[in-house]
């Protein structure tokens, strides 16, 4: 089985026919909460496939991003209120199961605070320790102006077309983020 031709994929078609006239761009990306150690080659590798049937493309691996605007904008705050890397990692590799990392991105446009959150905490509670929610109350609050810094950087390359990879807690944070772009430019597909 080999890769489809521009002609067997009508999407395919109509995005390189219009390269000729006016750059077709591709936008990947992938948000917290997903572990630093382990980068997203999911993106670099369909870029490549992109790049090489001459679709300009860019990744965006967005995890470290945010978790340096976390640093950034706690590193001036007395140490308990800093937020580290292994903060971070907690969310991502440990909370998970509690879907932490979802909640905390849970923020408008994508939805507004409601009683369901306190439901929510407190059925995180059972399962995760108190320390572990406080952060995530911490990480909440630095949402809203990194998904503005996120889709100022993503639009920054006019894209037409924006793909995210999503796997377990980044789901709210993909969506989030899609629909700010959407706002900002309803051409984006």
């Amino acid at each position: 089985m080999g890769i489809a031709t521009n002609s067997e994929r009508p999407l395919m078609r109509k995005i390189t026919a219009g390269a000729n006239t006016r750059q077709a761009l591709v936008s990947l990306i992938s948000m917290p909460f997903k572990d630093l150690r382990h980068p997203p080659m999911q993106l670099g590798i369909l870029e490549r496939c992109l790049t090489r049937m001459g679709i300009a493309a860019r990744s965006h691996s967005l995890e470290l991003v945010f978790m340096e605007h976390l640093y950034r904008r706690t590193a001036d705050a007395a140490e308990c209120q800093r937020i580290s890397v292994a903060d971070y990692g907690h969310v991502a590799c440990q909370d998970f199961g509690v879907n932490l990392g979802d909640w905390i991105f849970k923020v408008s446009p994508y939805a507004e605070a409601s009683p369901e959150d306190e439901e929510y905490l407190d059925y995180a509670r059972s399962r995760i320790p108190e320390e572990a929610i406080m952060t995530a109350i911490k990480m909440k609050r630095h949402v809203p102006e990194f998904l503005a810094m996120a889709a100022e950087e993503v639009l920054a390359g006019k894209p037409r077309i924006v793909g995210f990879s999503t796997v377990f807690q980044q789901n709210v944070a993909s969506l989030v983020l899609a629909k700010i772009l959407k706002a900002k430019d309803p051409s984006i597909t």
